[in-house]
């Protein structure tokens, strides 16, 4: 038994309501709400009672409404939906890890890649011979916080123009991946950096490990950005068709 376009919008809102808020989960679970519950009403079940069992499958409860004339219902505990999300989210954390780990294999075995980031280490590496240790680092450190971040900015404008205030998990952590979470490493590096007479590294040691570093987030930064804008045409199509049916 197919359900109507009505049964499955009260079904979208019942998980809005249950505060799946990314469109992506919910679509998901949507889908299997649905198949679920059809199969249920093909059993013989009405619509209610077939969504109320598959409400508790999914580890949710269904609680008595003292003085409403209504005995139970699903709309009162989603802790099962919660749990779902939180998985869901770890699983896409790791998808999204592995797909800039594939990218970030793939520039180095590039060789015009290669050699682009050869270049760039060499032009910066020489101007740590010829500038001063302060301006050197104070410039390399704007260059390396200042790509990631106008990748990040262009990522956040696009993603607005195409979803509005729509919330997309996935898309979400691929931004992540463009900028924020890239600038662990260079923070890192920074904590090292010479001040006074009691440091870990010198000067020149600072500057060449700064250096790698900084490249090395970039280029991060550029995988994410990759990652990025393919998840974007797969799910900016796949929201187009979901606002078509």
């Amino acid at each position: 038994m197919q359900l109507t376009k009505k049964q499955v919008t009260y079904i979208d809102d019942y998980l809005k309501h249950h505060q799946v808020k990314y469109w992506d989960i919910r679509i998901e679970l949507l889908d299997h709400i649905v198949t679920k519950t059809e199969v249920l009403m093909a059993e013989g079940l009405s619509f209610d009672k077939a969504l109320e069992e598959v409400h508790v499958g999914f580890g949710n409860r269904l609680k008595l409404l003292r003085n409403t004339g209504v005995e139970y219902s699903v709309f009162t505990n989603g802790d099962g939906y919660k749990a779902f999300v939180k998985i869901k989210m770890k699983e896409i954390n790791r998808k999204y890890k592995r797909l800039v780990w594939k990218e970030f294999k793939i520039v180095f075995s590039s060789l015009p890649a290669v050699f682009v980031l050869v270049i760039c280490a060499s032009v910066f590496y020489f101007l740590a011979t010829i500038l001063p240790d302060k301006i050197y680092r104070q410039n390399l450190i704007l260059v390396f916080y200042l790509v990631p971040f106008l990748q990040l900015l262009y990522v956040g404008i696009l993603q607005f123009l195409k979803f509005k205030f729509v919330k997309t998990i996935n898309l979400n952590t691929a931004m992540f991946y463009v900028g924020t979470g890239n600038m662990v490493l260079l923070n890192f590096i920074l904590m090292f950096k010479p001040d006074g007479s009691d440091c870990f590294l010198n000067n020149m040691q600072f500057n060449i490990g700064l250096l790698v570093i900084g490249i090395s987030t970039m280029t991060l930064s550029f995988c994410g950005f990759r990652v990025y804008k393919n998840s974007l045409i797969y799910y900016t199509e796949l929201h187009q068709k979901l606002q078509q049916l």
